[in-house]
C-alpha cells in the first residue's frame, strides 16, 4: 500500500477492522530448504514469532514475519 492513512481511512469507512505492524520483508531464495535457512537465522538470534506468512511480489518470493514484541531490532541486525 503507497498511501496508509488512505487505506486505513477507506477500511474504516467499509467498517473494516485494520491494525497497522511493523513487520519484517526478507527476500528469499526460490528454492527447497531457503525458508529453513530463515528460520534458522531467527533461531540462533533467540527470536521468537508472533506470525509470518511467504508472499510473491515481482515473481520473486518474500518472508514477511512479525516478530515477537520488542525483537524487531535484533530481526534487523540479523539480515542487516
Amino acid at each position: 500500500v503507497s498511501d496508509i492513512e488512505k487505506a486505513a481511512k477507506q477500511l474504516k469507512e467499509a467498517k473494516i477492522s485494520a491494525i497497522q505492524t511493523d513487520v519484517l520483508w526478507i527476500p528469499m531464495d526460490e528454492r527447497i530448504g531457503a525458508l529453513a535457512e530463515v528460520l534458522s537465522k531467527l533461531a540462533e538470534g533467540n527470536v521468537s514469532i508472533e506470525y509470518m506468512y511467504v508472499c510473491y511480489s515481482d515473481s520473486k518470493p518474500y518472508i514477511v514475519i512479525r516478530p515477537a514484541q520488542m525483537e524487531l531490532d535484533k530481526c534487523e541486525q540479523i539480515f542487516g
